[in-house]
Order: structure tokens, then C-alpha cells, then sequence
């Protein structure tokens, strides 16, 4: 029976932090709306989208913000402070009643929307993908690739059309974040990522509590995992979701076996019980 967390020594619970969120839209300093909420989105092969809630509508042209608008994004939960830093991309139009606008961000590298007509010789991916972020001031951080291409033809794709193109063609994760974007192995950006990951943990308490409010927000969590292998073109295989018991540290794992001919279990991995409280 895993100990419950207020009663687990090695875990500090955290105190309650105060939490800051602004936005600034530097050619519209003046910007009237109240920010309701903010989603920020970060997939692989995609730009960092930011969609901003705004209470109300700017009805004096000369405070409204128009695609093509810079914008800084700051928000802070106790010493940890992050920021986005992108373009406005639209304003979603709202009906009467909603009475709210919504801005969609994108980041920096929307900037490599722009076609070009180049050939690279002798040349590796990852040199590529550095050549287009230094054209637009960004900053890449690459691995090498050992596949050395002889020519590459950009004949009118984007600049983002073509590292996406690489990216599938040696198999390399492509990610954005603020002005860097990076070109690796999957294995060692998820690597890095797991490093910087925030830790949770799940406690059978109530919402409304003191102690609920101090430990976060995440009051329910339940992974699912596909059967449908994208990296290998939709394969069904088996899946083996593997984690660390919460007070002793040790591996724990538990394995999905695939069954293409179930439709109720085709599709999702729901790990026991057991191994989410710790117990397997």
C-alpha cells in the first residue's frame, strides 16, 4: 500500500505561491481588454501557438492589434518565471452575447512562412535547418545527422516546409520554443525534456481544501496511450508504460497487450489501478 503523501518525509509539499500574468502588445501599449485565460500549445513538427482570452471588445480602431503585431506573453508561479514571445497571427471574430475576444500568437519561427528558391549541396540536415534560423535571427540547436544529402531543391516551399521535410526524412524531432528551434533524435529531446519536467503528485483529497490548493491544479489524471504506432506508419503493438513508484523510487511498469480485433480496447492504454497509486 503506497503512504500517502502528506505522510511521505521525503516529499517537501510546496506553499502556496502567488502566480502574475501579463500581456504586452508593444504597438498597442494601450490595449484596453481585460486577459481572461491563456492557452499555450507546443506540439513537435508545429509552431508554439498562444491563444489569449480577452473579456470585452476593442471597438477604437486605434487600440485594437492587427495580425502581424508583436507580443510578450509573461506569467510566474512563485520564483519560476516564463515568457512567450511571438506575433499576433488573427483575432477570432466572437457574437454579441460572448462578449470576449480571442488573439491567436504564434511564435517567432512563423516567420519562415516565406518561400524561397535555393538548392544545398553536399550538405547534412541539421546544417540546413541552422543556415534558415540564422536568416531570420533565431537560434538553432541542433544534432548532427550522419546522412550526408548531395542536393536538397527548395523549389517555392517555405522555409518551414522544408526543415518539416527533413525532419521526416532522418527522422529527427523538430520542436519551436520562443526563438529557438530545435532538430534532434526523438530519444534526446525527450531526454532533455524529462529533465526540465515539473513532477506532480495525485492525493485522494478534497479540491476545496487548503492543502489541495498549496499542492497545484492537477486534481484528476488519467493517461492514455494509443495502440496505433506512428512511427511505424499506424503499426498496432504491444505498449509497456513504465514509471517510478512515488516513495521508494523503485522502476515500476505495467504492459498493454494490443488486440486489433477488440474495438473496446483498440485505441487506448488504461494502466491499472494498481499501478497508479504505486502498488505494482
Amino acid at each position: 500500500m503506497a503512504v500517502p503523501l502528506s505522510q511521505n518525509l521525503r516529499v517537501t509539499l510546496p506553499v502556496e505561491r502567488p502566480t502574475t500574468r501579463s500581456v504586452v502588445f508593444p504597438k498597442s501599449p494601450d490595449f484596453p481588454l481585460l486577459l481572461i485565460n491563456a492557452t499555450l500549445t507546443q506540439d513537435l513538427d508545429s509552431h508554439e501557438i498562444l491563444v489569449l482570452n480577452f473579456a470585452g471588445k476593442v471597438n477604437d480602431s486605434g487600440k485594437a492589434v492587427v495580425s502581424g503585431d508583436p507580443v510578450t506573453f509573461t506569467w510566474s508561479s512563485g520564483l519560476k518565471t516564463a515568457t512567450f514571445v511571438g506575433y499576433v497571427h488573427s483575432i477570432k471574430p466572437v457574437t454579441v452575447e460572448e462578449n470576449s475576444t480571442e488573439v491567436y500568437c504564434v511564435s517567432p519561427s512563423y516567420l519562415l512562412k516565406n518561400t524561397d528558391q535555393k538548392i544545398y549541396k553536399n550538405v547534412t540536415a541539421d546544417a540546413i535547418v541552422s543556415k534558415i534560423a540564422a536568416k531570420y535571427g533565431l537560434k538553432a540547436v541542433t544534432q548532427r545527422h550522419p546522412r550526408v544529402f548531395s542536393s536538397v531543391a527548395q523549389a517555392g516551399q517555405s522555409d518551414w516546409q522544408l526543415i518539416r521535410s527533413l525532419a521526416k526524412q532522418t527522422g529527427f524531432a523538430l520542436k519551436t520554443e520562443k526563438t529557438t528551434i530545435y532538430f534532434m533524435s526523438k530519444d534526446k529531446l525527450a531526454s532533455a525534456s524529462k529533465l526540465s519536467a515539473p513532477y506532480f503528485y495525485a492525493e485522494d483529497i478534497s479540491r476545496t481544501s487548503r492543502l489541495a490548493s498549496a499542492m497545484g491544479t492537477i486534481y484528476n489524471f488519467k493517461p492514455l496511450v494509443s495502440d496505433e504506432a506512428p512511427d511505424m506508419f499506424g503499426a498496432t503493438v504491444d505498449r509497456v508504460v513504465n514509471g517510478i513508484h512515488q516513495t521508494t523510487d523503485s522502476p515500476i511498469s505495467t504492459t498493454h497487450s494490443a488486440n486489433p480485433g477488440s474495438k473496446q480496447t483498440l485505441g487506448a492504454v488504461v494502466p491499472s489501478q494498481a499501478y497508479l497509486n504505486g502498488e505494482v
